[in-house]
């Protein structure tokens, strides 16, 4: 048994390299991330690592540098400096000195002594005084303070007590209670446990729970939230003892029937969980989808574990005894125990038999036994808790760490020690496409086949009790987090001028450390600026725009502008000439929030601009520009200051009141205004809540997409609610070898080191790209290692048990896949997809590369981006995941291109998404919006997408083409132009591509914009002669290389021939929002590309 001291350095610096190791591998399918999450944080707790400093001043060691040194016997000092990176500052949100300083609603009062508190306590009025001492006398009955052998008081129990008391007291007095009696105290307390709950705060959440039900022990609801609690932190006997009491309190409970059956699940006793539990509870809520699940999922597991128990019967002849005894009892997944560890690929015969046997014990005890998922549901008394099995919990593991082991460690290491299993997960993609993850549903509108989300019936409007603004959801956060570090940038260090070879001008920024905000110091600087906004004479009536790249100045603005109830209007800072006036004029602003960059097109079209009064400048200067007479320029920190030296109160929005007039990215024409409320934004940010797993305070996330598009917008939004770090880069400046990075200074992924990241494809695409080109220039060895680790990989992601599984994978990680982790930092656990189709090889060779599952999104600026989102466990590709809990999404039929509902074996048709999230409509564009938009019987607003989509058995959403992108060929076959575009961006020739095709003919053409590294090293290779990229890409013998490459790519998609280019077109220069080609999403404009270049379209179709 490992006997690890908790105050021991060496101890320390095991458990510090085995918590960054946890952040650097893939969790098996299955895994209770949940259940990791509160294992990291017992570890954090029970070794002190918060208490020691010193422990935090290098990275974590690697755990095979562990192994090594331990080898060797030369494990160095605790505080020596191992050469993995600088020192941590006490600003930095991956240093654990402010990860750990986040400061909960539940203890916002400060510590006072017991006397002081008493004091005040009884100088509030005799009822105040009496209801205290009736808190006091209630505790004493539950046995909160401890027994002291000298006869004292429990001074820690007095205070905290005392703490308890003082902030259910505040929170009575602000919500205005009449009475202070134990009821409602008791009731104040339930409600902070709630939120404890809400926050995964499950200890504070009991201990709130055990004060509610001191005060009130006839309230079947407090018992069954604190047994929701248990169930959390896997004290099941307890949970179903709380399950129990509230039965006897209220027989007609359906609520603790259905948490009983939880817990009797999670132990593995499945019949009691379907008779004592579930089944009660559906006879009391008969329409319960969720209860009807849980009894399928237990009805599930009793047959396989009759089969499991079976199969070892008839297989035992041939099985040792080791082997029988190694069988899990967990259900018809269940696999045999792990190899043991000495079969890790590193040297243990050095080790430590302590940190041997630690690890042993690990790998040998950790097989399932149980399983459980959480559904949040959100009303006060399940406490966003509702549980169903889904998820694999169990085992034993025997760990003495030389105190008593934390209780929480227990159930929640279980889950950890799969990640040293041998075994196949317990689901691969076969098996998650199995998973029903939405369900039909009955709704408004015309005809069609509808689907919500599987866990809701109902639409989500609100994550929040109480909070229906983004004014107040924000506020709420950075009241709550306030000494977190928040927004972060940066430093500037200087900018430097390269010349190429060719003559041609770069700009390369040196960049610096990362400097913080908090959420306190920001919530300052948006009270400031909204304050300074109205002192410069801007009315809530007039509009702003926020015209620059996304900076940390860009969310103050918004959030500014949201406290005096200001539409802001955002415009991509990539806009054109006349998209640009074309947004101004239409939304009538006044006043303009830019960069200097930014300012400088402002000026430029100034004689066009109508009602542009006034300009804030982001920048620390202003350029030396010749500025309209009509305007008033102001710096940034200026208007801050103004209003910190004025302040004027908050004149906050109402849930209907338009927060946001997002202007489309136009594809087609001019961009259109598309009003979103508070409640729209609001809806998807909550929805998206339910989605990422394990979401906290801990998560770092990059911010680099434009705030301008509705993806990164909600994106930090949702990022804000939960405590999360935003640091700010640029895809210029987002990695190591990015185009904008000075050589030798780190991109912003590595000086961030960031565990969530969204991205559109493009971005994706040009990742795949760089490591394939890097893996393919290295060639030999490093070439054949990469492509057999892939191909292991591959196998076990697609579900073979002749995959890699367990420690092979670890082995792969350490020796290939961390050294493409790295490109992003090494620490993302989480990648988010939208803005455009991300091709199926593109999302698993990310998933696989990077070890993290990447979520997949569709949805629309008119929906705010709320539509559909794949599930962490969602291995499959080319999917978009099942409903948002904030949508609900029908396909009709679209008889004239062939898609119809009750098509086999799929569904298929129009995509229309319908709930909270559907915007207003199009700003001054009653005509579009009337076409688009459409409000049922219900009162439900639906959008009408254009998309056309089918659903998978499983409630998961496809996108198979576009209304507007389907040509029909001169023979009558149809070409779905994105759709083959999705499948030859994969080839690695091509950068952009753009098909075209013409009724008039029987084939298709494309221009193509070629990888100019990729194109030129092939040509040195092939010994083609060229002057210049543009010369190379007229060449004949280039143009039937990358034809050839398109041709094959096109084939192995399974394309038809006719959708294949016969002809194509390189051109050499590159598609860019600034070309006005692309959007800002990197989406491209066909009838833009169409229209510039007509003449080469026509000569492909003419040869």
């Amino acid at each position: 048994m490992a006997n690890l001291k908790s105050d021991s350095p060496t101890s320390r610096r095991i458990v510090r390299a085995f918590l960054d190791f946890l952040s650097s591998v893939e969790p098996a399918p299955g895994v209770d991330l949940e259940g990791l999450e509160v294992a990291r944080e017992c570890l954090q707790e029970a070794f002190k690592l918060d208490s020691f400093p010193g422990d935090d001043q290098t990275k974590p060691d690697l755990l095979v540098d562990i192994f090594s040194s331990f080898g060797t016997n030369t494990l160095q000092n605790n505080n020596a400096d191992l050469g993995h990176g600088s020192i941590s500052r006490v600003d930095d949100p991956n240093s654990s000195l402010t990860q750990n300083c986040v400061k909960d609603n539940l203890s916002k009062t400060s510590k006072s002594s017991a006397g002081d508190a008493r004091s005040e306590a009884h100088t509030s009025g005799a009822f105040k005084d009496e209801l205290f001492g009736q808190f006091f006398a209630a505790l004493e009955k539950i046995h909160f303070f401890r027994t002291i052998p000298d006869g004292t008081d429990d001074s820690v129990g007095v205070e905290k007590a005392t703490r308890l008391f003082h902030n259910a007291l505040i929170e009575m007095e602000r919500a205005g209670c009449q009475e202070y009696n134990t009821r409602n105290l008791a009731e104040t307390l339930k409600s902070q446990g709630n939120r404890a709950m809400q926050s995964k705060l499950y200890s504070d959440a009991i201990q709130l729970y055990n004060c509610a039900i001191a005060l009130c022990e006839d309230s079947a609801i407090y018992y069954c939230n604190r047994a929701a609690a248990y169930t959390q932190i896997h004290k099941y006997t307890e949970a179903v003892s709380d399950c129990l009491k509230s039965i006897d309190i209220d027989p007609n409970y359906s609520k603790a029937y259905s948490r009983l059956g939880l817990a009797y699940f999670a132990q593995g006793n499945y019949s009691d969980a379907i008779d004592k539990g579930f089944k009660r509870a559906l006879q009391l809520d008969p329409n319960n989808e969720a209860v009807k699940e849980n009894i399928r999922m237990a009805e599930q597991r009793i047959r396989g574990t009759q089969q499991a128990a079976h199969d070892r019967s008839a297989s035992s002849s041939s099985q040792s005894d080791s082997d029988h005894h190694n069988q899990s009892a967990g259900g018809p997944r269940s696999h045999g125990a792990p190899p043991p560890f000495a079969s890790m690929p590193f040297n243990t015969t050095g080790l430590p038999a302590d940190f041997t046997n630690m690890f042993m014990n690990l790998a040998t005890n950790a097989y399932p036994q149980g399983q459980h998922t959480q559904n949040r549901q959100g009303n006060d008394d399940n406490v966003n808790g509702f549980d169903d099995p889904g998820i694999q919990i169990g085992g034993n593991i025997n760990l003495n760490f030389g105190e008593q082991m934390p209780e929480d460690l227990t159930g929640a290491l279980r889950s950890v020690m799969q990640m040293f299993s041998g075994a196949a997960p317990h689901g691969n993609a076969h098996d998650s496409a199995k998973k029903k993850r939405g369900l039909p549903v009955d709704v408004g509108v015309e005809p069609g086949y509808a689907i919500r989300n599987r866990r809701f019936t109902y639409t989500v409007q609100t994550a929040w009790e109480g909070i229906t603004t983004l004014t107040e959801l924000f506020e709420q956060s950075c009241k709550k987090y306030q000494e977190k570090c928040f927004l972060g940038t940066r430093k500037l260090i200087s900018r430097e001028v390269e010349v190429a070879d060719d003559g041609r001008s770069f700009e390369k920024l040196h960049l610096g450390e990362y400097e913080w905000l908090t959420y306190g110091r920001t919530f300052e600087a948006v009270c400031n600026f909204a304050s300074g906004l109205a002192r410069l004479g801007h009315n809530k009536e007039e509009r702003v725009a926020i015209f620059a790249d996304t900076r940390e100045e860009w969310l103050i603005a918004l959030q500014g502008c949201f406290r005096r109830n200001v539409t802001v209007v955002t415009i991509y800072a990539s806009l054109g000439e006349e998209a640009l006036c074309h947004s101004l004029n239409e939304t009538e602003v006044t006043t303009v929030i830019c960069g200097k960059k930014e300012l400088v097109k402002l000026v430029e079209i100034s004689g066009q601009l109508d009602t542009v009064k006034r300009i804030i400048c982001m920048d620390d200067e202003i350029p030396s520009v010749e500025q309209s007479s009509a305007w008033n320029i102001t710096l940034f920190a200026d208007v801050e200051r103004l209003g910190r030296e004025n302040p004027i109160d908050a004149d906050l929005p109402l849930p209907a009141d338009v927060a946001v007039i997002m202007y489309t990215s136009g594809s087609t024409g001019l961009p259109k205004g598309v009003m979103m409320t508070h409640a729209n934004v609001l809806a998807t940010v909550s929805a998206v809540m339910t989605i990422v797993p394990g979401l906290g305070s801990n998560d770092v996330y990059m911010a680099y997409l434009p705030l301008a598009h509705i993806l990164e917008l909600a994106a930090e939004n949702v990022i804000a609610a939960v405590g999360s770090s935003i640091g700010y880069g640029s895809p210029l400046t987002l990695t190591d070898t990015s185009s904008k990075i000075k050589k030798g200074t780190k991109g912003d992924t590595t000086m961030l080191s960031p565990t969530l990241m969204t991205a559109v494809p493009a971005i994706l695409d040009r990742v795949r790209d760089g490591v394939l080109k890097k893996v393919n220039s290295k060639g030999g060895l490093s070439k054949k290692l990469f492509d057999l680790a892939y191909s292991r990989r591959l196998s076990a992601v697609n579900g073979s048990w002749l995959g890699a599984w367990g420690l092979e994978r670890l082995l792969w990680n350490l020796l290939v896949f961390k050294k493409v982790q790295a490109i992003l930092g090494g620490r993302v656990r989480f990648v988010l997809s939208g803005g455009a189709p991300l091709s199926g090889d593109t999302q698993r060779f990310i998933n696989i590369c990077l070890g993290v599952p990447i979520g997949q999104g569709y949805g629309l600026t008119e929906t705010c981006a709320g539509g559909t989102f794949s599930e962490f466990d969602d291995t499959s590709v080319g999917r978009v995941g099942a409903p948002l809990p904030c949508s609900f999404v029908k396909l009709i039929n679209w008889s004239e291109g062939g898609y119809l509902v009750n098509d086999s074996p799929m569904p298929r048709g129009e995509i229309v998404i319908g709930g909270p999230n559907v915007t207003l409509g199009y700003f001054k564009n009653e005509e579009k919006t009337n076409e688009l938009y459409k409000v049922d019987e219900r009162g439900v607003r639906w959008f009408y997408t254009g998309d056309i989509g089918r659903f998978h058995p499983d409630g998961c959403l496809e996108i198979i083409d576009r209304k507007k992108d389907i040509v029909k060929l001169q023979h009558g076959e149809y070409v779905s132009l994105g759709k083959v575009e999705a499948a030859l961006s994969v080839c690695p020739y091509v950068d952009n591509i753009m098909l075209h095709a013409d009724p008039f003919y029987s084939y298709c053409v494309a221009v193509v914009v070629p990888s100019q590294s990729t194109l030129e090293e092939w040509a040195l290779k092939q010994g083609v002669c060229f002057t210049d990229f543009a010369d190379l890409c007229e060449k004949g013998e280039t143009i039937k290389e990358v034809h050839a490459s398109l041709v094959k790519v096109g084939k192995k998609a399974r394309l038809e021939k006719f959708e294949i280019p016969a002809k194509i077109k390189l051109l050499s220069n590159q598609w860019t929002p600034e070309t006005g080609l692309v959007t800002a999403a990197l989406k491209i404009k066909r009838d833009v590309i169409k229209k510039a270049f007509s003449e080469d379209l026509s000569r492909l179709y003419a040869s």
